[in-house]
């Protein structure tokens, strides 16, 4: 992978930019990530780039079925949430290409963990490897992998208004 430098947050913007990788599923916890970002709309212009990890089981057809059903309805509940123009979505990229994307983000966000985890999830290894900061769930997995105020954001599982307010601090506290 490609190495990138250290990434300077920008102060006085009035935009952010925010990525997420993983599963485009109601378990992953982008209902929250979603009413965060609404939150954050208030403060300032948000784009959420949400972007589907290739699967790497089950066939391909069956995974862009589930890709397509997941992302019609993650798009209405942007809409619900008035983002509807802020939400992209990115559901076919090689990692060279989810890396860049993580890479011209502001933040990445991970407002949720799968219950199977490998060494360390590939969304978190893509942030680490890109230089973006993270704001993160403080799911236990985390303990030995990430610190609050040291080299992430976390922020109580399922809270959405906290999320957004580390969002917002991360931005204006670089």
């Amino acid at each position: 992978m490609e190495q990138y430098p250290p990434k300077q947050i920008r102060i006085g913007q009035t935009a952010v930019t925010l990525a997420y990788v993983g599963p485009l599923q109601p378990s992953a916890g982008l209902d929250d990530l979603l009413k965060a970002a609404s939150l954050l709309q208030q403060q300032r212009d948000v784009s959420l780039h949400l972007i589907s990890e290739r699967p790497s089981q089950a066939s391909i057809t069956d995974s862009q079925d589930i890709d397509s059903r997941d992302v019609e309805r993650l798009q209405s509940a942007a809409a619900a949430e008035g983002l509807s123009e802020s939400v992209q979505f990115w559901t076919d990229l090689s990692p060279a290409q989810m890396l860049m994307r993580v890479h011209r983000a502001d933040l990445m966000v991970i407002p949720q963990l799968a219950q199977s985890l490998p060494a360390v999830p590939f969304n978190l290894s893509l942030a680490m490897a890109a230089r973006t900061p993270i704001v993160a769930c403080d799911h236990p997995y985390f303990v030995n992998h990430l610190f609050h105020n040291v080299n992430a954001m976390l922020f109580p599982v399922g809270n959405a208004k906290s999320m957004a307010h580390r969002i917002e601090r991360i931005m204006g506290q670089p």
